[in-house]
């Protein structure tokens, strides 16, 4: 009991002591303490913002690649769209020019290189340049005559010399002597 005793009465001077030594170890390692802390907190945050440009870049990147296979995928639908559009324009103008083709052969051969027809016309023009050489013939044998033969000779001047030198025409114009 003694020794209860005795820590009883040095009790406040033991607590005191061992709280001071303590206190002093602790200050001691306070400074120690607060830079290892220091020092892992830094490292913590360090770490966390490296996570977080990690995963920005990370993100960054798949929306890149998202957008430019959005974009790939339209420039290719555009350029499909422009060749199927060439496609049909070059389809649809060799039709219009198979048809084209077609239609200026019959109107050519039905029309304007009709051999029957431009042979009709062509006698057509004969007998009509033959009437002045008729009424010169006439003339000739009655000059200074009166009567028929008189109005022969003024209707023979009055025949303009065009109907004399007719060429036919042509779709390109005029053609002298096509035949």
């Amino acid at each position: 009991m003694s020794r209860f005793y005795n820590l009883w009465k040095d009790r406040h001077t033991i607590i005191l002591g061992h709280y001071f030594r303590v206190s002093e170890e602790a200050e001691a390692r306070r400074e120690q303490d607060h830079n290892a802390a220091v020092t892992i907190q830094s490292l913590w945050r360090a770490y966390l913002v490296r996570s977080d440009i990690k995963q920005r870049h990370r993100a960054a990147t798949q929306i890149q690649r998202l957008f430019r296979g959005f974009m790939g995928r339209r420039l290719f639908r555009a350029e499909c769209e422009l060749a199927q559009q060439k496609q049909r324009r070059n389809f649809f103008n060799s039709a219009a020019t198979k048809i084209q083709r077609v239609w200026k052969g019959h109107y050519v051969r039905t029309k304007v290189l009709d051999f029957y027809a431009r042979k009709r016309y062509l006698s057509e023009v004969q007998l009509k340049n033959a009437q002045p050489d008729l009424l010169q013939i006439i003339y000739k044998l009655c000059r200074g005559g009166v009567g028929v033969m008189t109005i022969a000779a003024i209707q023979y001047r009055q025949i303009p010399n065009r109907t004399r030198w007719h060429d036919p025409p042509s779709i390109f114009g005029t053609c002298p002597n096509i035949f």
